[in-house]
């Protein structure tokens, strides 16, 4: 008991101090963190103290973990109130990235056998990476809190694409071999996206936040009775997200500006069905004038687009000249070359068209990225 004592004592002195925290700033904020992490502990020892309480005092464990996993719920949400816009942005998430940040939630659960059956094509999900991971990390971890120690525990994670019209669904189904739902429970999750009904330990911790994790990125929350053939027991979670094909317009932006290259691939990040690749050099066209094909089947030759920028410091030409060559050369890959500067002196010649990159390009990105997409009469 003085182990639960210890514990609400945390969790209450939490509840007082994670609100002023946020509100001083960075280090309050590791501070913070910090203590989550104490909370955390404090659930495990709590739950290892239960074993060895007589049966009237199992009350006062349930309220103890209700009280901590409440503080931790709360301070979750103040973390995502305190985060920057930029980093709750969503992003491109490629789904084979997904796949790698599961393993790494369940690999060191040593006790856990899992299998991960994934789709084949590549799809790219447009989201805010941390929320996904949160829920996908609360489900995951009801699911560990479910298996006894003598049970021998099993995860299935099958992420397959659904093709609906007109945007495609990954829809990933987390299954696991533990104690399941009661029917109570299960028709408390169907009506409320959450679970409080608890009659076993620390069941339902963090299914609301989960489903507002996905809630928040277009996704959908579902309960079903797993599949016969992988068990007749336990838990099946079903997460639907709009997917989407990486292929749509591909862009390559050369410049040899180290921060405008970091901007640019933040702003390729926010936009769905677009991928971009970078160089800070000139010598990739170099080498591709080089080959016999002259370009036709190369590797500039795969983008829709090309950003090139005008100015280098490392070379004796410049983006212009890169321009006037493939004219000559290529014009089919001339055509997708959009010449762009920062300096006066490039943007005041008349001779040829020279975009600003940072008012007529990343001022707006989105825009001048639909402008692309609408593009008509060029020769690709």
């Amino acid at each position: 008991m003085e182990i639960i004592a210890s514990n609400i004592a945390l969790s209450i002195e939490m509840q007082r101090n994670y609100e002023f925290l946020f509100k001083k700033g960075e280090r309050a904020r590791d501070f913070t963190h910090s203590l989550r992490n104490k909370i955390k502990t404090a659930i495990l020892n709590t739950k290892d103290a239960k074993s060895k309480l007589h049966k009237e005092d199992i009350s006062s464990v349930s309220r103890c973990l209700e009280i901590i996993d409440s503080t931790l719920s709360e301070i979750k949400e103040y973390q995502k109130s305190a985060l920057t816009d930029d980093e709750g942005t969503k992003l491109n998430l490629p789904i084979s990235e997904l796949i790698i940040e599961l393993r790494k939630l369940i690999e060191n659960e040593k006790r856990i056998s899992f299998k991960i059956s994934q789709t084949d094509e590549e799809r790219y999900l447009h989201v805010n990476k941390a929320q996904i991971l949160e829920g996908l990390e609360n489900i995951i971890g009801n699911a560990i809190d479910s298996f006894s120690h003598e049970e021998k525990a099993r995860l299935w994670i099958d992420i397959h694409i659904v093709e609906n019209s007109p945007v495609e669904q990954a829809v990933i189904t987390i299954t696991d071999n533990g104690k399941g739902l009661t029917g109570e429970q299960k028709k408390e999750f169907k009506k409320n996206k959450t679970i409080t009904s608890t009659k076993r330990f620390s069941l339902g911790t963090g299914i609301a936040r989960a489903n507002r994790c996905f809630a928040d990125n277009s996704g959908h929350f579902e309960y079903q009775d797993p599949s016969p053939d992988k068990t007749d027991r336990g838990t099946s979670f079903v997460i639907t997200l709009p997917a989407y094909k990486p292929q749509d317009l591909r862009i390559l932006i050369v410049d040899d500006e180290k921060g405008t290259l970091e901007t640019f691939k933040r702003k390729v990040g926010e936009i769905k069905n677009l991928i971009a690749d970078y160089s800070s050099s000139l010598k990739i066209f170099q080498q591709d004038m080089g080959r016999k094909d002259s370009g036709f089947k190369s590797y500039i030759n795969t983008f829709d687009w090309i950003l090139l920028d005008c100015h280098f410091k490392d070379s004796s030409k410049d983006g212009t000249n890169i321009f006037k060559e493939y004219a000559e050369l290529n014009k089919k890959i001339s055509n997708k070359i959009i010449l762009m500067s920062g300096e006066e002196s490039y943007l005041m010649r008349g001779d040829i068209k020279i975009l600003d990159k940072y008012e007529d390009i990343l001022n707006d990105f989105s825009k001048f990225i639909s402008s692309l997409n609408k593009a008509e009469g060029v020769d690709k």
